[in-house]
């Protein structure tokens, strides 16, 4: 007769959730893109690269000192990564270079951009802070243009993140709260997902 104690053991082992090896983005191709607030030395990048990772994603970053979505949208790098590796999850961090510009400038580039996402599957925008006085106005209605001409969903960093004195540097978040920052969208995206059907915007 087999041993009760070994019967009652593999019962409890088969029912409980086998999680702390579980790698639920194995295989997800991520791609981060945007200008140096995503540079490699960043904490909002590193942070996010390190739990994607730690989740089983492959990670792909490109990023440009000072770039603009018109910076980005006209780069080669970018569509070689969005064309041929197809990225199933693309997260885009733009705004801060254009947040003294018109709003209709950056509209107006944005709306092309959003023709350009479609090779992922899922999008994420995250919009910047307001680092500098004189940039409320245009910070403020980046979502709606975001949300107006692509498919990203958008992460409001200056209505959701508080940046305390001493956290940055111009336009620049010192490491140590780029990281918080990144836990901030990490909790965030939770809530989404990370792959789904592509909803269609308005162009």
């Amino acid at each position: 007769m087999r041993d009760p104690r070994i019967i009652l053991l593999a019962v409890v082992l088969s029912v409980i959730p086998m999680t702390s090896d579980a790698r639920t983005l194995a295989g997800t191709r991520v791609f981060i893109v945007g200008d140096s607030l995503v540079g490699d030395g960043s904490g909002l990048a590193m942070e996010l690269r390190k739990r994607f990772k730690e989740q089983g994603a492959l990670v792909k970053t490109e990023w440009r000192v000072g770039a603009r979505v018109s910076t980005i949208r006209k780069d080669e790098a970018f569509h070689q990564v969005t064309d041929f590796w197809k990225p199933d999850l693309l997260i885009v961090s733009l705004g801060m270079n254009s947040a003294r510009s018109p709003v209709k400038v950056f509209e107006k580039e944005v709306r092309i951009f959003g023709n350009q996402l479609y090779n992922s599957q899922r999008c994420y925008w995250i919009g910047p802070p307001v680092l500098v006085d004189g940039t409320e106005y245009a910070v403020a209605r980046m979502r709606e243009v975001v949300e107006k001409h692509t498919f990203c969903q958008y992460f409001d960093t200056a209505g959701m993140v508080e940046f305390p004195l001493g956290s940055v540097s111009g336009f620049h978040v010192r490491r140590w709260m780029g990281r918080k920052w990144a836990v901030k969208v990490w909790e965030w995206m939770q809530h989404y997902g990370f792959t789904y059907e592509k909803e269609s915007f308005a162009s």
